[in-house]
C-alpha cells in the first residue's frame, strides 16, 4: 500500500501519517516501504526502498523530505541501492543498510553525502564484507549489530571487519542457526531479538551465547496466536513487549514478556525467580541470561560468560556492576564511570557534581 500507518492502542483501524498517495518517487510518496525509526520528536524516518532514499516525514506533515540518497540508484557517496535497515544514534546520525552496495552507510544531520563504516568491500562473508544486509541497530558504545546473511555482526567504530556474535553455522532451524534472519532490536541487557524469516520466529541471543531461544513463534508458518509467517520487522517497548511484522498474515502482532520463558521451564520470565535457570535468583544474578545447560557460580555466571565485556570497557560481565559504559570513558574496578555513578545519590551524577559530599535528603 506504500504508505506507513498509524494505530493507536486499542484502536480497530490506522491512519495514515506518510505516503499513500499511490506507488511513485514524489515528496508525498512511497515505493515500496521498508524499515522505519523515529527521533525524539515524532520525527519519521522511512528506508524508502525503491525510490533508493530515506525519507524524513515530520508529524502531520503530508509530504517528506530526503534526507539521504534520492540521487538515483547507485553506490557513489551520494547513492543509495535498495535500502532496508535503518537506526538513528542519540546525535542524529543515520545508519543505513545499504543492502545491494553490501555496506552500511553513515548520514550525518544534513549531510549531502554518506560515509561507509561497515563492509563496502564488495559482495562476500569475509570479516570485511557484507552480504545483502538488512536489519540494524546500535548499543550506548555505537556498536552496530548488523543482519548479515545467516548471522548477526558487530562492527566497532572505526573497525575495519566485524565480529560474529550470532549464528553463522549454516542456514536452518537450530537453535545456533538462522534461516533468513531480517529484523534486529537490542534491549538495555544487551540481548539481542531477531526475526527468524523462514523459521517463523524470534530468536533471543543473550550476549557471549553460541545459540539463541525461540520467544515468539517456532510454531512452523500459520495464523494462530502462536504462530508467525514470515515475520520481518520487530521492535521493543519499554516493557519489554516485542511487536512484530508477521508479512505473510498482514498483521502486527504484540508478544507480551508473559509469555516469554526463557530458560523453558513453563513460567513465563514476569514470574520466573530465576528466570535463566543457573540456580542463582534474579536479584543475585549478576549474569541473567546465562546459556542453558551451562554451570554458574554464586554470581549466576559461567564460564562463558566471565569472558565477555559487553560494553568493552575492560571489565567483564560477571563483575561489571554499571553494564552500559559509554565508549572511550574510564571505570573503576566494578565497571563504572564517573557519569554513571551518583556517589552522594543527589540526582547528579559524579562526572558534573561539583559538590560531591550532599547531604541526604538535601535539594540540589
Amino acid at each position: 500500500n506504500h504508505r506507513i500507518q498509524k494505530w493507536e492502542p486499542g484502536a480497530s483501524e490506522g491512519t495514515t501519517v506518510a505516503g499513500g498517495n499511490g506507488i511513485g518517487s514524489s515528496a508525498n510518496q512511497l515505493n515500496e516501504p521498508y524499515h522505519i525509526t523515529i527521533d525524539a520528536s515524532g520525527n519519521l524516518y522511512i528506508a524508502d526502498h525503491d525510490n533508493h532514499r530515506i525519507q524524513k516525514w515530520a508529524p502531520g506533515a503530508t509530504e517528506g523530505i530526503t534526507v539521504a540518497g534520492g540521487n538515483g540508484r547507485g553506490s557513489d557517496a551520494n547513492q543509495l541501492r535498495d535500502p532496508r535497515g535503518i537506526i538513528l544514534d542519540a546525535n542524529g546520525n543515520l545508519y543505513i543498510s545499504d543492502s545491494y552496495n553490501h555496506r552500511i552507510q553513515k548520514w550525518a544531520p544534513g549531510a549531502s553525502v554518506g560515509t561507509t563504516v561497515a563492509g563496502g568491500n564488495g559482495e562476500g562473508l569475509a570479516a570485511n564484507q557484507l552480504f545483502f544486509p538488512s536489519g540494524i541497530d546500535i548499543d550506548v558504545s555505537g556498536n552496530l549489530y548488523i543482519v548479515n546473511y545467516d548471522h548477526i555482526i558487530k562492527w566497532v567504530p572505526g573497525a575495519t571487519e566485524g565480529t560474529i556474535v550470532a549464528g553463522g553455522n549454516g542456514r536452518g532451524d537450530d537453535a545456533n542457526q538462522f534461516w533468513s534472519p531480517y529484523g534486529i532490536v537490542l534491549d538495555t541487557d544487551g540481548n539481542l531479538y531477531i526475526s527468524d524469516k523462514y523459521s517463523s520466529r524470534i530468536q533471543k541471543w543473550a550476549p557471549g551465547a553460541t545459540e539463541g531461544t525461540t520467544v515468539a513463534g517456532g510454531n512452523g508458518y500459520g495464523s494462530a496466536a502462536n504462530q508467525l509467517d514470515s515475520p520481518y520487522g520487530i521492535a521493543l517497548d519499554a516493557s519489554g513487549n516485542l511487536y512484530i511484522a508477521d508479512y505473510y498474515n498482514h498483521r502486527i502482532q504484540k508478544w507480551s514478556q508473559s509469555q516469554l520463558d526463557f530458560d523453558k521451564d513453563g513460567i513465563g520470565d514476569v514470574c520466573d525467580p530465576d528466570i535463566d535457570g543457573d540456580g542463582v535468583a534474579n536479584d543475585l544474578d549478576t549474569c541473567p541470561n546465562t546459556p542453558k545447560g551451562e554451570v554458574a557460580d554464586s554470581n549466576g555466571c559461567s564460564d562463558s560468560q566471565k569472558d565477555t565485556d559487553s560494553d568493552e570497557d575492560g571489565v567483564t560481565d560477571d563483575v561489571d556492576i554499571c553494564p552500559d559504559t559509554p565508549n572511550g570513558e574510564t571505570v573503576d574496578a566494578y565497571g563504572c564511570s564517573n557519569s554513571q555513578l551518583d556517589t552522594d545519590e543527589d540526582g547528579v551524577t559524579d562526572d558534573v557534581d561539583v559538590c560531591p559530599d550532599t547531604p541526604n535528603g538535601e535539594t540540589v
